[in-house]
């Protein structure tokens, strides 16, 4: 926060500050149009919409033809769940401004709320001929209804029209990139971004979303290239947090370590930077450096789930199972149906020697419908260890039948040369290049040695000819 932005937060702490005092001692006090726009607004975003209907009302009392007052207030009966009394406020209110693209965003979400979709997309078309200025603002919400019910494909031309009436419109080009990327079409959106850009090669907001596209495309170069050009056009824009994830995906750990330490310099970090500096030290195989960075991200983001397993997942690695597991039950206590969480959590139980509670976990991830071809294979490894063979393939053959996952013919085949039935391991191969040729590299991935079989060779030979 600089310091204007430090002054302006104060300031409004103090207006907040004299309100609520006024309010108690059931006082009337001259806050100015603006200072009144100020409180209801913060109470609107902050969840506190009791809070915004007094300041409204108060504000009525003192400027009685304000039509922002009455707009803010219905807002409010909207965000207290009193859809009928806000739209019997908005609809017989004599003096809120009909040509005020608010009236029919405010309007319009009262059907939207109510499920009443082609009513609040008939609303919006009928502001869009109304009304003069701020239309972008309109589009947008008309966009965001369709995104609401997931027509993807006339989000599109709405937003696309918000964006061309205000290229700025951070919003608006947020919910397009998020949309094209939903419809698969990142490449289409470089050239309507890149479009954006030629007409305005000072669109920082333009630049922007054009390099997260690029990092979608794993164009990592190029993302890093673009934000670099957003720092040329305004260096008071920090881009570092951003290059940091970037130069993280492209595997490039020391690069994205020095962004986030320059950037320490700059402004205090937030608890996704500190996962990040922790999740580099681990691709480095600092351990130690990592725990301290996830525990940093945790002192500042205490409900994130995801931290703790990530912690868990270190200590886990450096085979301190009691500490692990600790911090995976914390993790699945969050988040009961992640399969990687519980995943972990039975590797975990299996380095303490402790298989039947394994087993457990992995029959109710196959049982929270993630009964991938993945986690079946993992399953039978830890039976077939627990149990013996017999069990270990009965899952594989139950895998194939019910899930047709072809590939788990490669784990049987491994299975059966673990415990040297050879004859048996080579028909079971021969059985998964029959239905997923593909996949036959995890017999070698499973057991290095199985690459120099000349019997394995052989059915490699026969099946490609």
């Amino acid at each position: 926060m600089n310091k204007k932005e430090q002054l302006e937060f104060e300031t409004l702490q103090e207006l907040l500050k004299q309100f609520e005092l006024s309010l108690a001692q059931s006082e009337t006090i001259r806050f100015t149009e603006d200072e009144f726009e100020s409180i209801i607004h913060y109470y609107l975003q902050n969840n506190q919409a009791q809070f915004a209907l007094d300041a409204s009302e108060m504000a009525l009392i003192l400027y009685p033809f304000s039509s922002e007052f009455c707009l803010t207030k219905a807002d409010a009966h909207i965000e207290l769940g009193e859809l009928d009394h806000a739209e019997e406020y908005l609809t017989h209110n004599f003096k809120i401004d009909k040509t005020d693209i608010d009236f029919y965003i405010i309007l319009s979400e009262v059907h939207v709320l109510r499920n009443n979709y082609d009513k609040a997309i008939e609303i919006c078309k009928e502001g869009l001929e109304i009304c003069r200025e701020n239309l972008d603002e309109l589009y947008l919400h008309l966009a965001e209804i369709y995104d609401h019910q997931g027509e993807y494909e006339e989000v599109i031309p709405n937003i696309e029209e918000a964006i061309r009436l205000n290229p700025l419109n951070e919003d608006a080009l947020y919910l397009y990139s998020i949309t094209m990327s939903i419809l698969d079409k990142v490449d289409e959106k470089i050239v309507f971004l890149q479009s954006l850009i030629n007409e305005d090669p000072f669109n920082d907001e333009a630049w922007y979303f054009i390099a997260i596209s690029y990092r979608e495309l794993g164009m990592y170069e190029k993302a890093i290239e673009a934000l670099e050009y957003i720092n040329a056009i305004d260096e008071e824009i920090n881009v570092l947090g951003d290059m940091a994830q970037i130069h993280y995906e492209a595997g490039d750990y020391t690069k994205a370590l020095d962004c986030l330490k320059e950037l320490e310099t700059e402004e205090e970090l937030e608890s996704i930077d500190y996962q990040t500096m922790a999740k580099c030290y681990r691709e480095l195989g600092n351990l130690h450096k990592a725990k301290v960075f996830f525990k940093e991200a945790l002192s500042i983001d205490e409900s994130n789930d995801d931290l703790y397993y990530e912690l868990a997942n270190v200590y886990y690695t450096e085979g301190k199972y009691q500490a692990a597991l600790s911090l995976i039950n914390k993790a699945c206590d969050k988040n009961k149906e992640l399969a990687h969480y519980l995943e972990l959590k039975a590797d975990i139980l299996i380095g303490m020697n402790k298989l039947d509670e394994a087993c457990e976990l992995y029959k109710n991830i196959i049982l929270l419908n993630h009964s991938t071809s993945y986690y079946i294979s993992k399953f039978a490894y830890i039976a077939a260890l627990k149990f013996g063979l017999e069990d270990a393939l009965e899952l594989i053959d139950k895998g194939i039948e019910d899930n047709q996952h072809p590939s788990l013919h490669y784990h049987k085949a491994v299975l059966y040369f673990i415990f040297e039935k050879e004859e048996l391991g080579f028909k079971a191969f021969a059985k998964g290049l029959e239905h997923d040729f593909p996949s036959h590299t995890i017999l070698f991935e499973k057991l290095p040695e199985m690459a120099k079989s000349r019997v394995i060779i052989g059915l490699i030979s026969d099946f490609k000819n």
